[in-house]
C-alpha cells in the first residue's frame, strides 16, 4: 500500500491498519513507533528515525513520508517552522491523550463520500482553507449531530466516515454552499501558495501579516486578540472574505519588498502609555467626596478579637 497524492502521514497509517487487520495503534507499536505515537500531533511532524522507520517498512524513500507532514509543506514555502507551540498557517487540535479538545482538523462531506478509500487531505488543516474548491461547499470542524471535533484517528472514525462519539455518519452531512466569489478567492490564495513553493514567498507572507492584523485590531471579530488559525471555521471564512479580496491582494503583492521572514515574527507586547486605573480625576469636589465614601464603603476591613465585647462584659 503507497500513501495518496496529498494525504497526510496520520491517515496513510490508520489506513494501513485497518487493511491488515489491526489497530492504528497496534500497526505503530509492532513497527517500533510506540503506542505514544497517537498522542502528538504527527501529521505535524516526527523525528527523523522514526520516518526513516515508515519509509523502510513501505519501501519508498524517506523524502515522500516527509512530505506527508506539515512542517515539510510549510517549509516548501519559506515559512519558519517547529515542531511545538504556535505554527504560523496550520490550525491547532489540542491533543490530550487520544482526544481532541480544538477544532482545527477540518473536512468535507462530500469528499468522505466520493474519495476511495478515505482518507484525510492535507490541505484541511492549512488556516487559509476554509471551502472545498472541487464541491464549491464549506468544510466543517465538527459532527453536526453532538459537535465533537473531527477525530479522524480514533477509533473506526475515518474507515466508516463517521463521528467517532455518536456514530454519525459524517458523509450524510450538509454543508452550506459557497458562492462564485468564494471559489475565486480560495483559488487565489491556492496560487499564492504555488508561488511560494515556487520560490516567491512574499505574496504569502504580505497576506498573512495582513490577515493578523486584521484579527487583532479590528473590532468587527469577537475573537480579536486571539491567533485566526485557532478560530472557528465560521469565523475564520468571514475573516478571509473581509480581508482577502483579490485586488487588494494583487495592489499590496506588488509593492512588498520585505524579508518573507520577518513577516512571521510575532509582535512583542505593547506596554501600557498609562497604568491600567479605575479612578476617573473629578473636578467637583462633591463628587469627589461622593467617590471617596464609595470606595471606602466597598471595604470591609476584619475587626480584631480584642476589639470584640463579650455578652458577660456588658453587664458591668
Amino acid at each position: 500500500m503507497l500513501p495518496l497524492p496529498s494525504e497526510t502521514l496520520g491517515s496513510f497509517l490508520t489506513r494501513w491498519a485497518w487493511a491488515r487487520g489491526e489497530e492504528p495503534s497496534s500497526l505503530s507499536h509492532r513497527l517500533g513507533l510506540g503506542y505514544l505515537v497517537w498522542r502528538q500531533d504527527l501529521d505535524r511532524s516526527l523525528p527523523h528515525a522514526m520516518l526513516m522507520i515508515i519509509a523502510r517498512a513501505i519501501g519508498v524513500e524517506v523524502s515522500i513520508i516527509r512530505d506527508m507532514t506539515y512542517c515539510a509543506r510549510l517549509a516548501q514555502a519559506d515559512i519558519p517552522v517547529q515542531r511545538s507551540g504556535f505554527q504560523p498557517w496550520l490550525t491547532p487540535v489540542g491533543i490530550y491523550h487520544l482526544r481532541r479538545l480544538r477544532f482545527g482538523q477540518l473536512f468535507c462531506p462530500l469528499c468522505l463520500k466520493e474519495d476511495t478509500p478515505r482518507h484525510v487531505h492535507l490541505e484541511w488543516r492549512i488556516a487559509s482553507t476554509w471551502l472545498c474548491a472541487k464541491h464549491r461547499v464549506s468544510l466543517m470542524d465538527s459532527c453536526p449531530g453532538c459537535g465533537a471535533p473531527f477525530a479522524p484517528y480514533r477509533n473506526d472514525s475515518l474507515l466508516f466516515g463517521r463521528c467517532e462519539r455518536c456514530a454519525l455518519p459524517l458523509y450524510d452531512a450538509r454543508p452550506s454552499s459557497c458562492s462564485t466569489h468564494q471559489v475565486e478567492l480560495q483559488r487565489y490564495v491556492n496560487s499564492l501558495w504555488s508561488q511560494a513553493s515556487d520560490g516567491n514567498p512574499l505574496p504569502l507572507a504580505r497576506m498573512y501579516c495582513e490577515l493578523t492584523k486584521a484579527a487583532k485590531y479590528s473590532p468587527d471579530f469577537r475573537f480579536a486578540g486571539e491567533p485566526w488559525s485557532f478560530w472557528r471555521i465560521l469565523q475564520r471564512g468571514q475573516l478571509l472574505e473581509n480581508v482577502l479580496t483579490k485586488e487588494v491582494m494583487k495592489a499590496r503583492s506588488a509593492i512588498c519588498r520585505d524579508n518573507a521572514e520577518t513577516l512571521y515574527v510575532r509582535a512583542a507586547p505593547t506596554k501600557r502609555v498609562q497604568p491600567r486605573t479605575c479612578w476617573v480625576d473629578l473636578k467637583d469636589p462633591q463628587q469627589r467626596a461622593k467617590k471617596i465614601m464609595q470606595i471606602a464603603l466597598r471595604l470591609h476591613p476584619k475587626r480584631s478579637m480584642s476589639s470584640r465585647v463579650s455578652k458577660n462584659e456588658r453587664q458591668f
